[in-house]
């Protein structure tokens, strides 16, 4: 366990099938009262008890706390999720997720009891010692998608909706993800004042602003990549795809294609674009003629 802010510990995740990736992280906020998890890893049998022995280890030689535990997720995605059941039985922790992704963990788990507080926005949970951590909704990577503001401290915990690493998160429609919404969320926590971003994936990221303002302007680039396939007369989304990240490993080519199609929808849903069926083949809009323009009859 690494302290990467005041009293906010990053505790690396196991991950027995995933080769030499980089971990992920999860991390735990020590406040005087209380403490809150954010995300909590996977749920197999192996991973979520070696998480177990690991919290239990790390924290051992941190103060005992008055009340229990929050357990605060960061989106539905079962690498985020799926030890929630384990680790509350362990400390009875209450779980809190945004409430659009309240049926998709139940769905997912058989477990109605789970989710013990659903999040819209704006909730502040006060882990005493000054540390306040406020729901903040930022829609995208999936419907519920929730980072969680430090609020004092500027240090935002974001899950898979901005990453640590150089790159952009996918977005899958067939899951729920949204290209607007992300976009949208981008420009909101752009307002915030941050000093620090933590991710599910990734080191930190200590200019905050400089890594949004990037990520919105990937956003525009691939918008303007996929307008001007479009414009060529591709109209498959493989098609596009080949086109806009040739060479590819084969193990990436599923992502891209569902990059693509978040961009499309964003683009149909603004009258830039049309869809001729839904994620596989669309069309380019033909600009709009103004009167003078009209040939006479």
């Amino acid at each position: 366990m690494t302290e990467v802010a005041q009293g906010v510990h990053a505790i690396p995740l196991p991950i027995a099938e995933e080769g030499g990736r980089e971990p992920p992280q999860v991390y735990w906020i020590v406040g005087s009262d209380r403490g809150a998890l954010i995300d909590v890893g996977y749920g197999d049998d192996t991973r979520s008890q070696e998480f177990r022995d690991s919290w239990v280890g790390l924290t051992a030689g941190l103060p005992n706390l008055p009340q229990p535990p929050l357990l605060l997720l960061t989106d539905h995605y079962g690498e985020h999720v799926d030890g929630a059941k384990a680790f509350k039985t362990m400390t009875g922790a209450q779980v809190a997720i945004g409430s659009r992704d309240v049926e998709t963990v139940r769905s997912s788990t058989g477990d109605d009891s789970l989710i013990d507080i659903r999040l819209e926005g704006g909730e502040e949970f006060d882990l005493g010692g000054g540390k306040r951590v406020v729901a903040v909704p930022t829609p995208g990577h999936a419907p519920g998608s929730i980072s969680f503001l430090l609020r004092d401290e500027g240090v935002l915990f974001t899950g898979d909706f901005i990453l640590g690493t150089d790159t952009s998160t996918t977005i899958n429609s067939e899951s729920g993800g949204d290209m607007a919404d992300h976009v949208t969320s981008l420009h909101r926590v752009r307002e915030f004042d941050l000093k620090l971003v933590l991710s599910f994936h990734g080191p930190p990221v200590t200019d905050p602003a400089s890594r949004i303002d990037w990520l919105l302007d990937r956003r525009k680039e691939r918008e303007n990549q996929v307008l001007a396939l479009l414009n060529e007369g591709l109209r498959e989304v493989d098609a596009i795809r080949d086109r806009m990240y040739e060479g590819l490993a084969d193990g990436l080519r599923d992502a891209a294609r569902h990059q693509i199609v978040a961009n499309l929808a964003k683009l149909v849903s603004e009258g830039r674009a049309r869809e001729v069926k839904s994620g596989h083949v669309y069309g380019s809009v033909p600009p709009v003629r103004r009167n003078h323009d009209r040939q006479p009859s």
